[in-house]
């Protein structure tokens, strides 16, 4: 099954009009933090993983770890992606049999406490499948 995963950091994650959303204070590979301990009073994480319409899987669970020690994790159901995908139809332009389906799973941590710099990681569980996605490192 071809898949997409992709990773936004950012300090917030706001939903607009007509479905879009809008990352706030996005961070790069790196963030530089002016000292430790360190407090991020809101920290946002965006895991979009794109598979085909006639490809969705049972389950995807995003797990998100410092330094290996998880920190946070989420689940989504085949229901539930099915059930997001009928509220936000998708019709194929002419020519195409199979659209994408872009599940979105949104991590909000408030506040963030980092003592030390470390390595913030995601890994994405799809039908018992691991994949890594990008890391973001906190110097």
């Amino acid at each position: 099954m071809p898949r997409l995963i992709s990773v936004t950091y950012c300090d917030d994650i706001r939903n607009e009009i007509e479905g879009k959303l809008s990352f706030i204070g996005v961070y790069g590979a790196v963030a530089h933090l002016s000292a430790y301990p360190a407090l991020l009073p809101k920290f946002a994480i965006n895991i979009a993983i794109t598979v085909t319409v006639d490809e969705v899987p049972e389950t995807t669970t995003s797990t998100v770890s410092i330094d290996d020690r998880e920190i946070g994790k989420i689940t989504l159901t085949r229901a539930e992606i099915e059930q997001n995908a009928a509220n936000n139809p998708m019709i194929p332009p002419p020519g195409v049999k199979s659209m994408p389906i872009v599940m979105n799973q949104n991590i909000i941590i408030s506040p963030l406490q980092l003592e030390h710099s470390c390595k913030l990681s995601i890994h994405v569980t799809i039908d018992g499948e691991a994949f890594a996605a990008p890391s973001l490192w906190f110097t």
